[in-house]
């Protein structure tokens, strides 16, 4: 399976430090500076980049749900209706949400993976 690092913004807020954000997206330190090249300090306001490590499987891109996701603003985020989500993914009920539930996303995106 195939891994790829993309990034996605973030505007820094009040009570974020380096470290909260680092156990919230569940990345390492190495990788969070690889994209934010010397940051030292949070400013609330600033905008910075979080990693997103995604793996490529042959039939889409693996999704881990987040703590306020449903199957409907996952599919949503990604482009897809609920019904096309629950299509590649057969073995999920259509009333799940558990965070950390692993999604097949958006099988359009791995058929482009190598640009």
């Amino acid at each position: 399976m195939e891994r790829k690092t993309l990034r996605m913004e973030y505007v820094v807020k009040e009570q974020d430090t380096i470290e909260r954000l680092l156990n919230r997206y569940g990345i390492s330190e190495t990788l969070f500076l690889q994209v934010n090249p010397g940051l030292v300090k949070l400013t609330p306001g600033e905008t910075i980049w979080i990693p997103v490590v995604w793996r490529i499987c042959p039939r889409g891109l693996l999704y881990p749900m987040a703590r306020n996701d449903t199957l409907a603003s996952a599919a949503q985020r990604f482009g897809m209706t609920l019904y096309e989500l629950l299509e590649i993914n057969p073995y999920i009920a259509p009333w799940s949400s558990v965070p950390g539930q692993i999604l097949i996303v958006n099988n359009h995106l791995a058929e482009n993976r190598n640009e």
